[in-house]
């Protein structure tokens, strides 16, 4: 997310860190629970919908490298000087990614599921599951 100005890591500190210790950069911010009440306008709720949609579909889609502990206590909401929002994505200790097979079905499956091709679904999950079954109608 380096060329991302909206979407924060914070650093580890390699000095620090260890297998089982991960010590990143301070990061400031509000927990991104904060946004959810209604006192906070649907343009700004909506704004930050957005973000982390688009940072999700980022790490999972073209990256296929995710954060595997993204939970409101690890997002944080920074505003900046010109009054622009940031996300300040905390402890990404935990990731996950998928193998080049399984990121392909996950792209079919997910085109699949936003152009409403529902027998496409079902055709992509039975293909690659383990069952008993040997009719594909």
């Amino acid at each position: 997310f380096k060329d991302y100005q909206h979407i924060n890591f914070p650093r580890p500190i390699r000095r620090l860190c260890s297998s089982q210790v991960l010590v990143e950069t301070w990061a400031e911010g509000t927990s991104i629970r904060e946004y959810t009440s209604s006192n906070v306008s649907a343009s700004v709720q909506k704004h930050l919908a957005q973000m982390g949609v688009d940072m999700l579909l980022k790490m999972v889609f073209k990256d296929n490298f995710w954060h595997g502990d993204l939970h409101p206590g690890n997002i944080l909401v920074t505003e900046t000087s010109i009054g622009d929002l940031e996300l300040n994505v905390l402890d990404a200790g935990i990731y996950g990614s998928l193998s080049e097979s399984d990121s392909l079905l996950l792209s079919q499956t997910f085109s699949s599921i936003v152009t409403g091709d529902s027998e496409r679904v079902a055709r992509l999950f039975l293909e690659r599951s383990v069952h008993e079954c040997t009719s594909k109608e």
